[in-house]
């Protein structure tokens, strides 16, 4: 009956040590494929570089997958081995996903919340005259700000309402502007061009003047630290516009009517005389954005980017 007993306690003990090595070899597997993981993800880093052209990794790609990494590191020396299978799952995904990041056209596309801040009125110093274009396209007609540059003293404001009007204004001692006559629908894509030389507030639809208003010949008020905002107002960002932009550009001088006719659909050289800023806005770039100038960032807030059609 011993002989028995001992029999039956060592045949235990064998399986459970053999269970014991089993569970050892499956957590010394997803300890070392986490580890070759890691490896490999480190290695794609290295052999990787961001760029600015169609094709190119997207700026930012490499700060996303940095992090990923350190946190399957910090997984891999602080947690059960239970937990390697699920690290690595996610690990592969944040890899798949940095590859498949690349530069590809599309829109900035804004909504609720959302804005694209491109500096200061101190960045540009547009208060004497200034010339600001761009295409708009409106997924709706529901009202806000398109780009402005506002604070309680004054400065520029460009913005829509629910019956399809426009509205442009510059502050020089007053409030200089008005609705501009022309009935604007949604999904259409329109080159919209605002000047003002320190007295007269013009703005042209597709090149063609829509509303000229003139006042007292004084420089804007606005305060330098003021931000410039496309897509909502800078206090007022309940005030936000829900439609694509494209082809920003700032100049510091007044441009001509036949200037702005042939501004309409061109791309520009980022060479010419005046201009401060140009964002083509064509290219999916991501969040921070230096304009061709390469002297000024816009710096994009829950914006989207939609394709081409």
């Amino acid at each position: 009956m011993l002989n028995r007993n001992i029999f039956l306690i060592l045949a235990l003990f064998s399986i459970a040590m053999a269970s014991c090595s089993d569970d050892d070899a499956a957590d010394s597997a997803a300890h070392s494929a986490l580890v070759g993981k890691i490896g490999e993800a480190q290695a794609l880093l290295a052999n990787t570089e961001e760029g600015l052209e169609e094709g190119n990794l997207a700026p930012g790609s490499k700060v996303q997958l940095t992090a990923q990494i350190e946190w399957a590191q910090y997984i891999l020396d602080n947690s059960p081995d239970d937990a390697f299978e699920n690290a690595l799952g996610i690990l592969q995904t944040a890899m798949d996903n940095y590859q498949g990041n690349t530069i590809k056209p599309g829109y900035p596309s804004f909504g609720v919340g959302s804005n694209m801040d491109i500096g200061t009125i101190a960045d540009y110093d547009i208060r004497d005259k200034f010339t600001i274009e761009f295409d708009a396209r409106f997924k709706d007609m529901t009202g806000g700000n398109l780009f402005t540059g506002e604070d309680a003293s004054g400065g520029f404001i460009t913005r829509y309402n629910a019956q399809g009007t426009l509205q442009a204004y510059v502050h020089n001692g007053g409030w200089v502007g008005g609705n501009v006559g022309f009935a604007f629908q949604p999904k259409v894509w329109y080159h919209l061009t605002f000047t003002f030389d320190g007295q007269n507030v013009v703005l042209y639809v597709d090149g063609v003047v829509r509303m000229t208003v003139g006042g007292a010949k004084n420089r804007m008020n606005v305060k330098p630290e003021t931000h410039i905002k496309i897509g909502t107002h800078p206090t007022y960002e309940g005030r936000f516009f829900a439609g694509e932009v494209r082809q920003v550009s700032l100049w510091n001088v007044v441009k001509t009517p036949e200037q702005i006719a042939a501004d309409t659909g061109r791309d520009f050289a980022a060479d010419e005389q005046g201009l401060l800023a140009y964002w083509p806005l064509t290219l999916n770039l991501g969040t921070s954005i230096l304009d061709k100038t390469g002297n000024h960032t816009m710096n994009g807030t829950l914006v989207t980017w939609i394709g081409i059609e």
